[in-house]
């Protein structure tokens, strides 16, 4: 596959936080530190590198379907 073990981890940390950012109201730093980041920092850099788009950016759309 050609994915490093620690590079593999950080991808599961980061699917492991979709589901508690689109279902949950937690900020996203517990978010990020309770699925092993160590700082919302790195957390941020690796959302954005593989999305495309910052973690913000995806609780404020959840916030904004359950406003309407």
């Amino acid at each position: 596959m050609g994915v490093s073990p620690y590079s593999w981890l950080q991808l599961y940390q980061l699917v492991s936080t979709q589901d508690l950012l689109l279902h949950n109201q937690r900020i996203i730093t517990d978010i990020a530190i309770s699925c092993g980041f160590s700082s919302v920092s790195v957390y941020n850099q690796l959302f954005k590198r593989l999305y495309g788009f910052p973690s913000s950016f995806s609780c404020k759309n959840n916030l904004n379907q359950i406003d309407d």
